[in-house]
């Protein structure tokens, strides 16, 4: 709490103001005030020794009056306070006869502390100034509660690094100082790739302690002119200040980039990510903090969408990309909002009993009457953004029920195939909520066929915990199948520690079967390893009725694609199913 000291001289005139008070009392008066006040009250002659203090004096410091009467008032002064303030000091009270500020002073023990200190000139009786007197406010509090808002305000709270607002201050300074000086700033914008599936399938405690172990590697392989900062999530800034050779900025990156490749271990975990790195050059690049770091995130940007590590330098035409990944964002978080989606089915016929056997859901965004969204510019920018976790509920939710929908209208089963990313499958709850959309729907028990692709097969980290939920799926009744089997990594030892009952054979392998027998020998193989491990086989992109005959022929079990039917809207998959169930286009 802050007292509003009076001046002596104002406190004179207003108990003299009071009625008939003898000057005894006043004295009284005076010296209770003196006594109780919490204030530093300090009187000293003009070469600054000490001639009076009070008790509050005694309690903030921790003299006493007997040590510091006689001996110079610098005794209580910090060596940390500036120099240029006791110039005001000096000054102000040549020319105006008292001083007001905040000086940071030093107790007995040796600890440092502020006041909020009034200095004023004090005069004898002919009118001549021949004292000083000092009232101090201990603001220590004050300062330690200012200085703790100013560091959450510049400071990450995780890492302790310069955040977003800080670190772009810190760049505009080296700007400046680059434009004075002419040399060259560079900023390096580095991503963690993979960090996202830590949080997701390790949980975010474990994502933190890797965030900070990230953020002290970093901080090893910097100079002291260089700054680190954390402004996002998984990304972190760095600042080269003085730059005369690009040599320099590639080998930190080299070192950046070595730096976190190594596994890093965390209790009895161990793991493995990368980093893309995006690089921009000040001036040339921008003349602003803003347009650097907006540049060199464009640059990192590029290098992400390679999937893969690595550093690349700002190039003006990353800009338009960047720009549109960003509209594509926020366009997929409108069409989210207004229910924009929808979801076409695609015929899956049973080459046994030629009839329809069920149908796989392909979800699709109409921006208008005839303006459609493709899936291939949609699905990677919901991916990269998370919007993908959302997206996939509506796709499951919505496919399920309309499954269950039609199940009660044919009084059979109907298969349904839904596609779930790796992210969404890995995100937490997928299958509580995976289980929460079967027992709301009624859908019929089996009938639930989930597709997945081979890459969430390949991170050996994550192996136990896809195992654990490939399990429970199946617990759950559901069927799991391998989509766009053999385009990916096809490293087959998976398909015996992996529980998975279908594979999908890509139409890239289905497309010349009948023209080229080499195409029909690998397709023939797939199949039969398929059959071996007791697995069914479903065909995709069957075109014309040769590609059926072979298909059928080698065992298939299963097929889709334009021969059978292009992709139905909801309302009309009733209407093929009573036309078409146990007919075969000609």
């Amino acid at each position: 709490m802050h007292l509003s000291i009076l001046p002596a001289k104002s406190l004179l005139h207003r108990l003299r103001g009071r009625r008939s008070p003898t000057l005894d009392q006043l004295n009284l008066t005076l010296s209770a005030v003196l006594d109780q006040s919490p204030a530093c009250i300090i009187i000293t002659d003009l070469v600054g020794r000490v001639l009076y203090v009070n008790p509050g004096f005694s309690r903030v410091t921790g003299y006493s009056s007997a040590e510091v009467l006689g001996r110079p008032v610098s005794l209580i002064k910090s060596s940390r306070t500036h120099a240029d303030t006791f110039g005001q000091l000096w000054r102000a009270l040549r020319e105006k006869g008292e001083w007001h500020g905040e000086l940071l002073n030093q107790r007995k023990n040796g600890e440092s502390y502020w006041v909020a200190a009034s200095v004023s000139t004090l005069r004898n009786e002919e009118g001549v100034v021949d004292r000083y007197l000092s009232i101090q406010d201990d603001i220590s509090l004050r300062k330690h509660y200012e200085a703790q808002l100013f560091h959450r305000s510049n400071y990450d709270l995780l890492t302790d690094l310069p955040n977003r607002e800080l670190i772009q201050d810190r760049l505009q300074q080296a700007l400046d100082m680059a434009e004075s000086q002419h040399h060259q700033v560079a900023v390096l914008f580095v991503n963690l790739l993979q960090f996202r599936r830590v949080n997701e399938t390790q949980g975010h405690e474990v994502g933190d302690r890797l965030l900070c172990q990230a953020a002290q590697r970093l901080q090893q392989v910097l100079s002291p002119l260089e700054s680190l900062g954390r402004v996002g999530g998984d990304e972190f800034v760095i600042i080269m200040p003085e730059v005369s050779r690009l040599q320099a900025v590639e080998h930190l990156s080299r070192c950046v980039l070595q730096q976190l490749t190594e596994p890093f271990r965390l209790g009895d975990a161990e793991l493995h990510i990368s980093a893309c790195i995006g690089v921009s050059l000040g001036p040339e690049d921008g003349d602003s903090a803003d347009a650097l770091l907006r540049h060199a995130d464009a640059a990192m940007q590029q290098v992400r969408s390679r999937r893969e590590s690595g550093c690349c330098f700002f190039r003006e035409e990353m800009n338009a990309k960047a720009r549109d990944g960003l509209a594509m964002e926020r366009a997929l978080h409108e069409a989210l909002a207004c229910e924009a989606f929808e979801l076409w089915y695609q015929p899956l016929l049973d080459l046994k009993s030629d009839r329809l056997q069920g149908v796989e859901a392909l979800v699709r965004w109409r921006r208008g009457a005839d303006d459609w969204v493709l899936p291939d510019q949609f699905i990677p920018q919901a991916e990269e953004s998370g919007q993908i976790i959302g997206l996939g509920r509506w796709v499951l939710k919505t496919a399920v029920h309309q499954a269950a929908a039609w199940q009660c209208v044919l009084n059979r089963p109907l298969e349904m195939a839904v596609n779930v990313s790796p992210r969404e499958m890995l995100y937490p709850g997928f299958v509580d909520d995976v289980a929460a959309v079967l027992r709301e729907s009624g859908i019929m028990s089996g009938t639930l066929t989930l597709e997945i692709t081979e890459s969430i097969f390949m991170e050996p980290e994550d192996e136990s915990r896809v195992v654990e939920i490939l399990e429970r799926l199946r617990g759950l009744g559901v069927k799991l199948a391998i989509d766009d089997f053999g385009t990916g990594f096809s490293a087959l030892g998976y398909l015996k520690r992996f529980p998975v009952d279908v594979l999908k054979i890509d139409r890239e392998f289905v497309r010349d079967i009948h023209v080229d027998m080499n195409a029909a020998t690998l397709c023939q193989a797939i199949i039969w390893m398929a059959k071996g491990l007791q697995m069914g086989v479903v065909a995709e992109g069957v075109e014309c009725a040769e590609q059926l005959d072979i298909l059928r022929q080698s065992g298939a079990r299963s097929i889709q694609g334009y021969h059978i039917a292009k992709p139905l809207e909801s309302k009309d998959v009733l209407m093929f199913i009573s036309k078409n169930d146990g007919y075969i286009e000609e």
